[in-house]
């Protein structure tokens, strides 16, 4: 079951990074944190990092979004 997707696209890269969590349907002690990375928002999708969440150590429903724009 893939949870709480998000998404942003990167102007340097011009990709779309994802992140999202990734879970067994009914089992939260399987929680994988994963991104991903697309040419289009359609996909494909390409893991790029995936590591296993420790459910006792943050909510990743906390887990918030920003985007710092530095102008020079």
């Amino acid at each position: 079951m893939l949870k709480r997707p998000k998404a942003l696209f990167n102007k340097g890269t011009c990709k779309l990074v994802m992140w999202f969590q990734f879970e067994e349907y009914g089992s939260y002690n399987t929680v994988q944190c994963v991104v991903a990375l697309a040419d289009q928002e359609a996909g494909p999708l390409h893991v790029c990092r995936e590591n296993t969440a420790n459910p006792s150590s943050v909510n990743s429903s906390l887990v918030g979004l920003s985007i710092d724009v530095i102008r020079v």
